[in-house]
């Protein structure tokens, strides 16, 4: 009879280091001009709008602007921001609500600038300018909603089985484990998986990644994160469907008249009802002993009413109305007073 054996995965042990910040990064007249350029490229520029202007709007196009005090390039790294929506690969069957439950937005699809009033989301990139390798340490790198914080880390876990003949099989994390490897190499390796009988069963665990590596001169993006998770002001409203959710507005005609086609409405960082933030925390030591960190913010600065529902069953044309729409952070909103139970009227200013 032939034996059969199993070995449960175990993560390798991770060295206990506690991270010591460091002297704040330095930035140079180079990088400050670069700074200055970006914040105000991104607070000037607002796309013509080219339809016809009057009647009320069936949907709103919004841009981003950064906060004056964010600071996207220093010495070390620059900061790159793109805004798009997420979306469903092929194969994927969960529901939207089961998968922000389960933390497992990360599994859908990131497209930058597409046109799509659908799940709106931000993905920030950062650019590591020096000769040397980057340590990103996700559990103190924050994307923050009006103030309320989350670590890009999510502490999670998967498994999975296999069953052969014959052999042995050693993973990554067995040869970290064997060498006492531990820091962000340890961190880095997967678990281990042995059998030696004639009928091995080895099971394999995969433990996310808390520290992130970006080789000299290259881009690393970090996980898309959602621009909404829950209402956060009065007159707004974010509606969940199957796969899907979608930011609505509400200007009711008894607080204001309607947003009209055309009509730009602008805001400023204190009185914007939308803010987020981001503060990343990077390191040359693979081990993060020691740290730097960047941080920035965000503010709804404008929007934009234009024709078309998604009621009516034809394509968005942002296009048609705002052609240079994609040289600016945004994302797209429905106006529907119906839909939304929140009987106040969202502010104009």
């Amino acid at each position: 009879m032939q034996s059969s054996q199993s070995t449960a995965v175990a993560p390798v042990q991770q060295q206990n280091t506690v991270s010591q910040p460091a002297p704040k990064a330095s930035v140079n007249a180079a990088s400050q001009k670069r700074n200055e350029e970006l914040i105000s490229y991104s607070n000037t520029y607002t796309p013509e709008y080219v339809g016809k202007k009057g009647g009320s709007a069936g949907l709103l196009y919004a841009i981003i602007g950064y906060g004056q005090d964010s600071q996207l390039v220093n010495d070390d790294i620059e900061i790159i921001t793109k805004t798009g929506r997420l979306s469903y690969p092929d194969g994927l069957k969960t529901k939207f609500d089961v998968l922000m439950g389960q933390n497992g937005i990360n599994k859908l699809t990131f497209s930058e600038k597409l046109v799509n009033w659908s799940i709106p989301a931000m993905q920030i990139q950062v650019k590591n300018k020096t000769n040397k390798t980057i340590y990103v340490d996700l559990g103190n790198s924050f994307f923050m909603r009006n103030g309320v914080a989350e670590a890009y880390y999510i502490p999670s876990s998967s498994s999975s089985s296999q069953t052969d003949g014959s052999g042995v099989g050693v993973n990554l994390g067995a040869v970290a484990g064997a060498l006492g490897v531990g820091g962000a190499v340890g961190t880095l390796a997967c678990g281990i998986g042995v059998g030696s009988s004639k009928s091995n069963t080895m099971v394999n665990t995969t433990y996310s990644q808390r520290v992130i590596a970006i080789p000299p001169m290259s881009i690393k993006s970090l996980d898309s994160q959602l621009l909404f998770k829950s209402q956060t002001c009065n007159g707004f409203n974010i509606e969940y469907y199957p796969y899907s959710q979608v930011p609505f507005f509400a200007f009711r005609s008894s607080a204001g008249p309607k947003l009209q086609n055309g009509e730009v409405l602008n805001y400023t960082r204190e009185s914007s009802p939308f803010n987020w933030g981001c503060m990343i925390s990077y390191s040359f030591a693979e081990d993060c002993s020691t740290t730097s960190s960047i941080s920035f913010n965000y503010y709804m600065r404008s929007i934009i009413g234009f024709p078309d529902s998604i009621w009516n069953g034809e394509d968005v044309r942002l296009v048609k109305y705002i052609p240079d729409y994609a040289k600016a952070m945004s994302f797209m909103g429905d106006i529907n007073g119906l839909i939304i139970k929140d009987k106040t009227s969202f502010p104009r200013k």
